[in-house]
């Protein structure tokens, strides 16, 4: 699995900080994997705000996404990392849009998902007075 995502271009494991625990990259974004016989997980850094509710909400968004259901989120020291499980068969198609997906979520839990979305109408009560 690691090795097709290295052909196609995906991964990158040169460049990458000395002594470090992590074994590659995608998209700049810093990357490790756990390898088993029918699965590899690979876990994506993630710098997301500093905010008390941030893991909750990431969490709740996980859940609600079906993307989400294969992936989890682990506080390691000063890290974040956004897990996401690949089974070995998994067409190289199907692959690239998951590992671009798992860019989005991390995108998405970093940078979007605690803004408010912009009020394109005015309110109810506002039309009313």
């Amino acid at each position: 699995m690691v090795e097709r995502l290295l052909a196609l271009g995906y991964l990158d494991t040169n460049d990458l900080p000395p002594n470090s625990k992590w074994q590659g990259s995608c998209a700049s974004r810093l990357l490790r994997w756990l390898k088993s016989e029918h699965y590899v997980t690979i876990g994506m850094k993630m710098s997301p705000p500093n905010h008390r509710s941030w893991s909750k909400q990431a969490t709740l968004v996980l859940a609600a996404c079906e993307h989400g259901w294969d992936c989890s989120i682990e506080h390691c020291g000063d890290d974040w990392v956004l897990w996401y499980c690949y089974p070995s068969a998994i067409d190289d198609e199907v692959l690239v849009s998951s590992m671009k997906m798992q860019l989005a979520l991390a995108h998405y839990l970093e940078q979007d998902m605690l803004k408010s979305p912009p009020a394109n109408r005015p309110r109810i009560w506002r039309s009313k007075l």
